[in-house]
């Protein structure tokens, strides 16, 4: 696969942007984003980002003398953390949720929760919002297979096992 890795606070936003996240309370807080994310409002290290535009990770990228300035904050504890919120946001706090917190910010994913039962369709439209329809046939069996895991009653479920499964996909964290 080739492309740029997305920073890990752009692809929180990417998946909030497709699904029409809101706040009911109208109040949109991401508390220690830095130190889940890597990344915090104001808390840029340098005026570069918060990385080196010249990091290149050991391996094949500085063997060939490339830079990949955006894996510099992708190691395993931010990527664990990353993959453990985006299991939060998108089980936890979606919409077919009941009494998720006022200020929470919900993903909206009452479309697809209509076409649950037809993991074929759930699959293309989430492929639709989060990879503009570029979906590799491996990662689109895998995603229909995570939503068959639950019942056509837990929809819901459905909705958030395939949508998870995409998200934390590398399709989805690379940008081409």
């Amino acid at each position: 696969m080739t492309g740029k890795v997305k920073e890990p606070l752009l692809r929180l936003i990417q998946l909030w942007r497709a699904f029409d996240a809101r706040a009911q309370n109208d109040i949109y807080r991401l508390t220690d984003a830095h130190q889940t994310f890597g990344q915090g409002h104001l808390l840029s290290p340098s005026v570069f980002n918060f990385f080196r535009p010249d990091y290149a990770s050991q391996g094949e990228i500085a063997d060939f003398g490339l830079v990949a300035p955006e894996m510099e904050i992708a190691d395993e504890g931010f990527n664990t953390l990353v993959t453990n919120y985006f299991y939060l946001q998108i089980f936890n706090r979606n919409s077919s949720v009941p009494g998720v917190a006022p200020n929470e910010i919900v993903i909206n994913i009452a479309s697809e929760v209509s076409i649950a039962s037809n993991p074929d369709a759930l699959v293309t439209r989430l492929a639709e919002k989060l990879l503009g329809s570029r979906i590799s046939h491996e990662l689109a069996n895998e995603a229909r297979a995570a939503a068959l895991r639950w019942p056509t009653t837990q929809r819901g479920k459905r909705v958030a096992e395939a949508m998870f499964v995409i998200v934390t996909s590398p399709r989805f964290a690379v940008q081409r």
